[in-house]
């Protein structure tokens, strides 16, 4: 066990946890399994897979589990949940981990970077204000955006004696990507990539890092290798099936050239001019040309034909000379054949078109397998795609395709390894398990269309899927437990199942709300189901999720879990007398947090959780007509849930994101000015501050935890 005084600087989801070790040491990678840990991934695959203590070797041995234990401590996301959670790993990891928290929490290292431990950090944190530096970078013209439930992917590596947060000066500098939803062409990435994050970085903060046109469409979201260098994710081209595109990445490939204007770079200036071809998708973007510093990047774009440095010019410049831009929309070599990606020379990519006919996809987003090498994702049609190897062999789709459970589209896949089973719903209503051969186990039907549309929440270790639905089948009960008359309507609901599930196994169900049209996303556990120890390892807290009622008005529901199973102290919401469905074992409610969140029908996005120091808080957005805490319009909003929510609680803070945000994932818990962030994007197109009003576009965007 760790003490309280060792404690994990923490990175959620994309983001990663900062060591910060003692000076003159560096902390050396840690040995996963057959992998080594050089950072920590926050990405969607970190949202719908988590992981409750396993307990020891020996506990799994009494309880016959020893197998399922053993995967799971040998699991990258374990580890970095661990991490991230400022929790001790089990297993062979326990001591690497113990050791990565030990020297973070050196005195000297402390003063040196000017972090403290836990009970310093948060005097300091009530002494100063909120961080709200924030910036919001274009992803191009027009709707560009993550898209709704979709969301960016960040690495950050493990840091260095000299180095708490990683900018673009550090040799490898954490990094956020983002999909743009947008056509790829010679002026508009596929997928942009921004270091050089924090507020405390020197020079322009963000920095474009990388950027590429893959000849298509990335509407889904992007993952990564697990030590950062190649990303996948998935595109539609101009024609043909689906695409899962693999990228080794190289930092500010050169992108294009425009011509220098009239007005000659001045020594000691930041202004430059073009003849023509400046946007603001420049902002962040590497420049270089007779005068300009090396590595400067432009600050401002403020028309076609007009920007400013970074850095001022060292020297005069040449009136008509060719500046050349770098990371803008630059496309990577593109192989011939698969072969070849093993050994290309980044930046470099492959696309492999989805096996069948007619193979599109709009909602499922790939999942990555660190331990194996292999890469899941659902299609419209029903078919389940396997890919392996991907990033470590010559990458190859397996089978044609691997499974097809159903007919209708599969959302996100899920792969749990202490099952080894793939998890996957369908705008059907059901669910399925996949085994690593492909078999196929179908649940009984969970809900009706538009069914399922966002995957699933595995616990690994109590060995539970939770799948959420908007339309689930409480139109044929007697009485809808949601129902506001004494009358027979769908609900929209939380459905749990073991993860060793039959086709016959009864499921139980928390009804959130009355069934809408709106996208149901899947909820987050609050820190008590984490650190909550009930003797049986089954989690005691709180899911917390989006849900809506009948006028497609998102209100926040508050799910009561204990001991792994849904609770009642939402009860007294239910309609009284409602019936139990025959595939049911247990029907209950959820507490109304803030019903609605709105004044009118909006959306809403998935909700995330995070532990800050001792501070616990939950975020999600409304695409329209908020009416909690900070904001009125399409908003961001947090809520602190170091202790459960009372119905009726409000906001704690909020801001104005227009049309609302795609997923958001979080940084880091850390005192260093502006390591403690959000990354999200904008769903609708709008002014992103960053790069200035010359162009309007969706904005990746940066906020603060405290107050987004």
């Amino acid at each position: 066990m760790i003490s309280p005084s060792c404690v994990f600087t923490v990175a959620f989801a994309a983001a990663s946890a900062l060591c910060i070790p003692v000076v003159g040491q560096e902390i050396q990678e840690i040995p996963v399994g057959n992998q080594k840990l050089t950072g920590t991934i926050d990405d969607w695959t970190h949202h719908h897979v988590v992981f409750s203590d396993p307990g020891t070797s020996d506990d799994a041995i009494r309880r016959g589990e020893y197998e399922q234990w053993f995967r799971i401590v040998n699991d990258p996301r374990y580890v970095m949940q661990q991490m991230k959670r400022r929790l001790p790993a089990r297993g062979p990891v326990a001591d690497d981990v113990a050791r990565f928290g030990e020297a973070k929490e050196s005195a000297s290292s402390a003063v040196a970077h000017g972090l403290m431990g836990p009970f310093e950090r948060a005097r300091i944190r009530a002494l100063n204000p909120p961080i709200d530096k924030d910036w919001s970078m274009v992803l191009g013209s027009g709707t560009t955006t993550a898209g709704s439930g979709m969301f960016p992917a960040k690495f950050s590596f493990n840091a260095t004696s000299t180095s708490p947060i990683n900018c673009a000066s550090a040799t490898t500098p954490d990094y956020v990507v983002y999909n743009t939803s947008a056509t790829g062409s010679t002026t508009q990435a596929s997928v942009v990539a921004y270091d050089n994050l924090y507020s405390s970085c020197t020079g322009q903060v963000p920095s474009v890092y990388w950027a590429f046109n893959t000849a298509g469409r990335a509407v889904t979201s992007v993952v990564l290798s697990l030590d950062g260098t190649q990303a996948a994710y998935i595109q539609t081209p101009a024609s043909g099936n689906a695409q899962l595109v693999v990228l080794k990445w190289a930092a500010k490939p050169t992108g294009r050239s425009v011509t220098s204007g009239s007005t000659n770079i001045t020594n000691g200036s930041k202004t430059f001019t073009a003849t023509a071809g400046l946007t603001s998708m420049d902002v962040g973007a590497g420049i270089s040309g007779t005068g300009i510093p090396t590595g400067d990047t432009i600050a401002t774009v403020t028309s076609a034909t007009a920007g400013t440095l970074t850095a001022a010019a060292t020297a005069n410049g040449t009136a008509a000379e060719s500046l050349a831009i770098t990371a803008d929309a630059g496309g990577p070599d593109t192989l011939s054949s698969n072969s070849g990606y093993p050994t290309c020379t980044a930046p470099c990519m492959i696309s492999l078109s989805f096996s069948g006919t007619a193979r599109s996809d709009s909602i499922s987003s790939p999942f990555y397998d660190y331990t194996n090498d292999a890469l899941y994702v659902g299609d419209a049609s029903g078919g389940l795609h396997k890919f392996h190897p991907v990033f470590s062999g010559t990458p190859a789709e397996v089978g044609t395709p691997w499974a097809s459970p159903s007919t209708t589209a599969l959302t996100s896949p899920v792969y749990d390894a202490a099952s080894e089973n793939v998890f996957v719903g369908d705008a059907s209503g059901f669910l399925y398990s996949v085994s690593t051969s492909g078999a196929v186990t179908k649940s009984v039907q969970l809900g009706v269309s538009p069914g399922f549309h966002d995957g699933p929440l595995v616990d690994s270790t109590n060995g539970e899927v939770f799948a959420f639905t908007s339309s689930d089948l409480n139109a044929s009960a007697t009485t809808s437990p949601c129902a506001p008359t004494s009358t027979s309507v769908a609900c929209s609901g939380v459905v749990e199942l073991p993860t060793s599930f039959t086709g016959s196994s009864k499921y139980s169900e928390c009804v959130i709300g009355q069934t809408n049209t709106d996208v149901t996303y899947a909820g987050a556990f609050d820190n008590q189901y984490w650190t909550s120890d009930t003797g049986a390892g089954k989690g005691t807290g709180n899911l917390y999720v989006s849900a809506g009622n009948a006028n497609e008005e998102p209100k926040l529901a508050e799910v009561p879990m204990v001991s792994g199973a849904f609770g009642t102290t939402g009860n007294a919401n239910c309609k009284t007398g409602y019936t139990l469905l025959g595939n049911m074992t247990a029907e209950d409610c959820s507490v109304n947090v803030a019903n609605p969140m709105v004044t009118a029908a909006a959306a809403a996005s998935p909700v995330t959780e995070f532990l800050n120091g001792t501070t616990d808080r939950i975020y999600t957005s409304v695409s329209a007509s908020g009416n909690q805490t900070g904001c009125t319009g399409a908003c961001i909003y947090s809520w602190t849930t170091t202790s459960t929510l009372a119905a009726g609680a409000a906001a704690a803070a909020g801001s104005t994101e227009t049309g609302g945000t795609s997923g958001i994932i979080v940084d880091n818990s850390s005192a260093t000015a502006g390591a403690s962030e959000v990354y999200f994007s904008t769903l609708s197109s709008g002014t992103c501050t960053t790069s200035g009003t010359f162009t309007s576009g969706g904005c990746a965007v940066q906020a603060s935890q405290s107050a987004p």
